[in-house]
């Protein structure tokens, strides 16, 4: 059984990108998805970089997470259109108990702060902080949270047509 330990280690490692990362358009086709397996050391390691954007809106939006065993380790939310309340928990650092995370601000949930496993199949990583400066683009968040994540490989831009109204 995984346990906490054993993510800790994964996440130390470097990650590779296992195959085309390609995104393909949900039913209505107003959201991209993207998913990929990842290697540690040539090997797959469970891990799998999911993605979803926008297609239309303007700003781009979504959400990236480092996936292991169906469970969420951690995710970026990309400039969200709901704000979010963190929990009050005593394992969440005093400053972030409660705090209210407006919407249109991208927002890290770090397995430093949901160090949780096994992870309850409801457990959506609740504490979160605010991603500080705001990235400058959809791309841009992208790139950061793979640097988090000590991911390796290219990921092609998301569709994206942006309508005037």
């Amino acid at each position: 059984m995984t346990e906490a330990a054993d993510v800790d280690r994964l996440l130390a490692h470097t990650k590779t990108m296992a195959g085309t990362a390609a995104w393909a358009l949900d039913g209505r086709e107003t959201v991209s998805r993207l998913a990929v397996s990842l290697a540690v050391d040539g090997v797959l390691s469970g891990l799998i970089f999911h993605a979803r954007a926008t297609r239309h809106t303007d700003p781009q939006r979504g959400a990236c997470a480092l996936i292991l065993d169906r469970h969420p380790v951690q995710r970026l939310s990309i400039l969200p259109d709901h704000e979010h309340y963190n929990p009050f928990l005593k394992t969440a650092p005093p400053n972030l108990r409660g705090l209210r995370l407006p919407a249109g601000r991208s927002r890290l949930h770090p397995w430093r702060l949901n160090r949780a496993w096994p992870r309850l199949s409801s457990d959506n990583l609740g504490v979160a902080e605010s991603l500080d400066p705001e990235p400058s683009s959809f791309a841009a968040a992208i790139a950061i949270f793979l640097g988090l994540c000590a991911i390796e490989g290219d990921l092609p831009p998301p569709p994206w047509e942006p309508r005037l109204l």
